[in-house]
């Protein structure tokens, strides 16, 4: 992978920019450095739960809070993920099944505790294939700000 995004390398991802605003070298790079035709910028990363189980999220919440990917939680050979059995999961009406590490599934009397660990499967309602998201915002300064 350090080949892939390493300098140079011509390996572009795309992200999403608070506010549309990105250095750029027509603009000298703001508070990082001119490399050629790109910006080389320091970055500093954040990244906090989305969700914590107060409340249950509607699909829409997921869908527009929720940009990071997760395997789907059979995958994992040395951890055990349990589909949520609570209230709060099992009256949601958007066919979402939210998936937590633990010993054994959350019942009916348990409160939701939802971490960064947990996966929200929304379920395609024409039966196609789920998409999985992790629990988790990510933030990236750029550049010092």
């Amino acid at each position: 992978v350090k080949k892939r995004v390493a300098l140079d390398s011509g390996t572009y991802f795309r992200v999403l920019w608070g506010g549309g605003v990105y250095p750029t070298t027509s603009s000298g790079c703001g508070t990082c450095q001119v490399h050629g035709t790109t910006c080389l910028c320091d970055t500093v990363v954040n990244t906090r739960i989305a969700f914590n189980g107060t409340t249950f999220p509607t699909r829409g919440e997921l869908r527009t809070q929720l940009h990071i990917g997760a395997p789907h939680p059979d995958t994992f050979e040395h951890i055990t993920y349990y589909p949520c059995l609570t209230h709060l999961c099992q009256t949601n009406q958007d066919s979402i099944i939210v998936h937590t590490i633990g010993t054994e599934p959350l019942t009916h009397d348990e409160p939701l505790v939802l971490d960064e660990n947990t996966i929200f499967e929304l379920l395609d309602p024409i039966g196609g294939t789920s998409i999985f998201l992790s629990n988790i915002i990510s933030t990236v300064r750029v550049g010092g700000e």
